[in-house]
């Protein structure tokens, strides 16, 4: 089997959302392994699909797929993610955002 090879970074980011408040829908470049450390967040996939994560559980954020991450409960929520991402990255290109899907009414 022959593969190709691509450099790659390693970003890491601390995300701290209060309550009621959202990362708003986004995506990234590379894949996100994200580890919740205190509270709880609400992920919505571009289904609006929804999956709850409590302190101590983890999701992935992949590329191009949009989603959003939502604070629904009284206390700040705080989740690491180490972003794998192509070289190439700027800071400002880790998060694109991306528009409401049409058939999803969450903020």
């Amino acid at each position: 089997v022959e593969s190709e090879r691509h450099s790659a970074d390693l970003a890491i980011a601390k995300v701290v959302i209060e309550p009621g408040g959202s990362t708003g829908w986004h995506h990234h470049p590379g894949v996100g392994p994200a580890a919740v450390k205190s509270g709880a967040v609400t992920f919505y996939d571009e289904d609006c699909e929804k999956t709850v994560y409590r302190a101590g559980e983890g999701f992935l954020e992949s590329h191009d797929d949009p989603m959003l991450v939502r604070n629904r409960g009284n206390s700040k929520a705080v989740f690491y993610v180490a972003f794998i991402i192509p070289t190439s990255t700027t800071e400002e290109g880790l998060r694109i955002d991306d528009p409401q899907p049409k058939e999803c009414n969450v903020r």
